[in-house]
């Protein structure tokens, strides 16, 4: 601020250094309780957009997914720690729809409905973190033109090829033994429904894990909102105003979905 810099330049191969001095503030900014939940989901939200910046430029390497599981651990923290959150989370006011805030908008939203349930533990917090940060990584494969379009804007041949992107991150992930099976699962069903009209695999129900129940409600919800501009209680009120929309979704997860915000 005293030299007016308005841009600061690092090579490449420093990005990981970045990313992990993003990690390191935002874990000191986390445990400080005197920080109010806003200003911690904005360090988050830049430390997750580095995150998966950097997977998207350089691939997944151990180095960086360390960092993702360290970011995954702050995003919890805050989700477990912070009193103010549940206004924070009604009056969401981020809605950049790009990629990177997306897959942070998700991960937020999804740790926190994870926090509802009696069975959650560290192992399920992080295989929803890191999930929810990586369930768009195939959309890398899908080609510009498409990714640039909503899928109701779509020709059904385009269609055909943005559902293929589950399909894509598996492959993507498929030589990577450090990222568990459990995160390939959730994200390789981030788009099935309960009624079974789905993709890729049109799974119906039980075929499905809950974290990826989970998923699929909240990655709708953030395209919804973000869509429609609207905040996220608007976006919930129209959102479970269609029948059509709400038989998709697990009633139990989507009754837990709602405790969020109150």
């Amino acid at each position: 601020n005293e030299k007016n810099i308005e841009t600061l330049y690092f090579k490449t191969t420093d990005r990981i250094k970045f990313l992990r001095m993003n990690n390191f503030m935002a874990q000191k900014i986390v445990s400080n309780d005197e920080v109010h939940a806003r200003v911690k989901s904005s360090v988050l939200k830049n430390s997750s957009e580095k995150f998966v910046e950097e997977i998207c430029s350089s691939g997944l390497k151990p180095h960086s997914f360390e960092q993702g599981k360290i970011l995954c651990e702050n995003i919890f923290n805050t989700v477990n720690n912070s009193p103010d959150l549940g206004k924070l989370l009604r009056e969401f006011e981020e809605l950049d729809p790009k990629m990177y805030t997306h897959s942070y908008l998700v991960c937020l939203f999804s740790c926190s409905l994870v926090k509802e349930f009696e069975w959650q533990s560290k192992i399920i917090n992080e295989t929803i973190g890191m999930a929810a940060l990586l369930h768009d990584i195939g959309m890398m494969k899908v080609p510009e033109d498409i990714k640039a379009k909503r899928p109701a804007q779509m020709t059904p041949e385009e269609r055909e090829q943005y559902e293929l992107h589950p399909e894509h991150a598996i492959v993507m992930l498929g030589s990577h033994r450090m990222v568990p099976q459990a995160v390939k699962q959730v994200i390789y069903q981030h788009h099935e429904s309960l009624d079974g009209l789905g993709f890729p695999g049109k799974l119906r129900g039980h075929k499905t894990l809950t974290l990826s129940k989970v998923m699929t409600l909240v990655n709708d919800f953030a395209n919804y909102m973000t869509d429609n501009e609207l905040t996220p209680v608007l976006a919930l009120k129209q959102f479970l105003a269609d029948p059509n929309v709400v038989k998709k979704y697990h009633s139990g997860i989507l009754e837990n979905f709602i405790k969020i915000f109150i």
